[in-house]
């Protein structure tokens, strides 16, 4: 899976339009019923999920830190969580799609978020920028990925064109 993530982050960044072009039209032109529309969404929120968690990968190799970990097992916790909530939303009428916690969807939406911001984090480290204002304009970056990913291009390449330091 390392290197689907590294093979996005290495990507033209044209994936993102069509990336957003599937993420919009496949749902309702392929699904009969709401509750498909919204598992097919929900599946395909993992494809940026999935540049993020490899751009959190990159980063993490030139800035190593232990958050690097934590950061690792929250995307891969995430990714799951989507495929799983993607896969009940399927199963499930929309009417009923409750568990007993509640609604499972504002936990992975809080969950895509805050990976997103260890995904803006390592790479400000890595980059050596410092202050909220750089994490926050990457964070912004990687929430709206189908402009980050033209943006944040020469950043990447930048990082990757330099060895990464020895742990």
């Amino acid at each position: 899976m390392r290197a689907v993530r590294a093979w996005l982050v290495d990507l033209h960044p044209a994936w993102s339009l069509l990336a957003l072009l599937v993420l919009f039209w496949v749902p309702v032109l392929a699904a009969p019923e709401l509750r498909y529309v919204v598992a097919i969404g929900l599946a395909l929120q993992i494809i940026p999920l999935l540049w993020a968690h490899g751009i959190h990968d990159r980063a993490s190799q030139y800035a190593p830190s232990p958050r690097a970990v934590a950061g690792d097992r929250l995307f891969v916790g995430t990714e799951i969580a989507f495929a799983v909530v993607a896969l009940l939303a399927a199963l499930t009428p929309a009417a009923t799609f409750q568990t007993p916690v509640g609604n499972p969807l504002a936990l992975i939406v809080v969950l895509y978020f805050v990976s997103f911001w260890f995904a803006a984090t390592a790479l400000t480290q890595a980059e050596t920028r410092t202050g909220f204002d750089a994490r926050a304009g990457t964070f912004l970056l990687l929430v709206y990925w189908c402009f980050g990913t033209w943006v944040l291009r020469k950043r990447l390449r930048a990082l990757a064109s330099h060895p990464p330091t020895a742990a």
